[in-house]
């Protein structure tokens, strides 16, 4: 466990994977300490890149749990704490709410509400309410949470220092960037003074402040923050981990604000990596297919932009449905690249459609939604 948690995920694998047979023939299959190497093989295989493999392998090892220890076991619980998190992690944000929602209950009845166990989880649902699309209600759950992780772990525990990372990021992602920046800003340092330098959470949290950096209106900044940070990120992790593809993806975003040319190829280059490590209907590879499809219109070529979020749009929908935040933005861009490419009675529909689902989703008085009533009026007048 410390082999991974010193930041090498893959190492730790290995070594769990040759104990496994060990603890088998000497405490049998069923021990307790058993099931424990079997979740931590299912761990450091989550963590070394493949969220579908450890979502398999936790789901795998539950019945187990709960025939040889009980359904209340503490164990248990935290197996299906984990089913719940791979859920997610292999780009299925509801699933994973759902379970979370589900075993909330549970673990404050077993555990008690002040356990850190449960707040663990509260703090899961938080996450995946906003990854599942609703960042205001996840907003409220961290702001809601934080109070009692500093009154029962304190303001330095490294689990307060995520509900604080948290908090700023969904901040960001109701519309407030500066704030994000602000609170990502004086977060940092209290991450740094905590954990060590290559700990993720410090790489992480170095990631969230170059990202609301650029969103707060300093691209350029954004772009520095994060080309520093990714020799770091695949020292650390490794040139084919998630985190380390996400920060590529960072650099050649940011990149494009400046050079969209070199941006589209930064993304061409990225695409098949992500595809091949994540598979073809993750998020972050929907992710990657929007900038290339946004940088390729940007670069001078509307016509093939708009050809790839129509190819791109019903993946999404499919795996993330029609009202999430994303779908609805590649909409939107279908949209703008469809006029861009000489048809704006085809631009005008498009977005005449779309402004009655945002403002069915988002509210007549969302940035979305306003946008979408410009881009109406836009390209009916053209």
């Amino acid at each position: 466990a410390w082999t991974g948690r010193a930041g090498n995920p893959g190492a730790a694998l290995k070594l769990f994977t040759a104990l496994l047979p060990d603890r088998q023939r000497v405490l049998g299959p069923n021990h307790p300490e058993t099931l424990t190497t079997h979740s931590n093989i299912a761990v450091w295989t989550g963590r070394a890149g493949d969220a579908g493999a450890a979502l398999e392998l936790f789901t795998a090892l539950l019945p187990h749990r709960q025939r040889m220890q009980g359904p209340d076991h503490p164990d248990t619980l935290t197996t299906r704490h984990d089913i719940a998190d791979w859920t997610g992690e292999a780009g299925k944000a509801g699933a994973a709410l759902e379970l979370f929602t589900a075993l909330l209950p549970d673990r404050q009845r077993v555990l008690g509400p002040d356990h850190p166990d449960t707040l663990t989880t509260r703090h899961s649902m938080a996450a995946w309410t906003g990854r599942a699309g609703d960042a205001a209600a996840a907003l409220e759950l961290c702001s809601a949470l934080l109070p009692d992780q500093q009154r029962v772990l304190g303001p330095d525990h490294p689990e307060t220092l995520r509900v604080r990372a948290s908090q700023a990021r969904w901040t960001g992602d109701v519309g407030e960037p500066g704030g994000a920046r602000e609170l990502f800003a004086a977060l940092l340092p209290d991450v740094e003074g905590v954990l060590r330098p290559d700990h993720p959470d410090v790489l992480q949290a170095r990631a969230d402040l170059a990202h609301w950096t650029g969103h707060a209106g300093e691209p350029g900044g954004a772009r520095e923050l994060f080309a520093a940070l990714l020799p770091d990120i695949e020292r650390v992790l490794g040139p084919n981990h998630p985190e380390t593809l996400k920060t590529r993806a960072s650099v050649a975003g940011w990149t494009g604000e400046d050079d969209p040319g070199r941006a589209r190829e930064l993304f061409e280059a990225l695409l098949p990596d992500v595809t091949g490590l994540l598979g073809s209907d993750h998020p972050e590879t929907l992710k990657a297919r929007a900038s290339h499809a946004r940088w390729t219109g940007a670069a001078g070529d509307p016509g093939r932009a708009r050809n790839l979020f129509a190819a791109l749009l019903p993946d999404v929908t499919r795996v993330l449905g029609p009202d999430h935040p994303d779908t609805l933005t590649d909409r939107a861009n279908l949209a703008h690249w469809t006029g861009e490419a000489g048809d704006p009675g085809g631009a005008r529909d498009l977005f005449a459609a779309l402004l009655l689902d945002v403002t069915r989703v988002l509210g007549p008085e969302h940035p979305d939604t306003y946008r979408a009533q410009h881009n109406v009026a836009r390209w009916t007048g053209w």
